[in-house]
């Protein structure tokens, strides 16, 4: 689990900040830590996952965020709230943690939106943003969720087989 979180990691901080950038529509580019923070978030608990979206967002805010702490707190949120629903429903299904990335994907951006826009005062028609940010990113984080739900789970599978049941145990 250790191995994939920091090549996700890596992966993502390079896609976000890399040369690629200009070259794909920003509405496009996924957000492998937001992806990441619910999926595991969804296999640990509320508060580990409230942990790991406050670090990753952290980070996030330090590289590319024009104030600390928009990414922290809304990564947070979501990896409290991807913890506490994973404990209510079946870890083994795929359809969950699935939606809940499309779902969070809009309070993420959305949140996003709504600090900037009070705060630093660069503001988009809603609208707009809905239309060509929000809707399409959501279904980039479905079908990358569909994809690394699976390695997720396999590796947390492994982690409690051998031992210990999660790598921040």
């Amino acid at each position: 689990m250790i191995i994939i979180l920091l090549v996700l990691f890596v992966f993502s901080l390079f896609i976000e900040g890399s040369f690629l950038f200009p070259l794909l529509p920003s509405a496009v580019i996924p957000d492998f830590l937001l992806i990441s923070t619910v999926c595991i978030a969804f296999l640990w608990d509320e508060k580990k996952g409230a942990l790991l979206g406050f670090a990753v967002g952290l980070i996030q805010d330090i590289l590319f965020s024009p104030a600390i702490g928009y990414f922290a707190l809304t990564k947070m949120l979501i990896g409290y709230l991807a913890g506490l629903m994973g404990k209510a429903i079946y870890r083994e299904q795929i359809i969950a943690p699935v939606f809940l990335t499309f779902m969070f994907t809009f309070f993420h951006e959305g949140a996003l939106y709504f600090l900037v826009e009070r705060f630093i005062g660069v503001g988009f028609s809603l609208r707009w943003i809905v239309r060509l940010l929000f809707i399409p990113k959501a279904f980039i984080h479905l079908v990358f969720a569909l994809l690394l739900y699976p390695l997720f789970y396999r590796a947390e599978q492994k982690k409690i087989a051998s031992g210990s049941h999660h790598i921040s145990s």
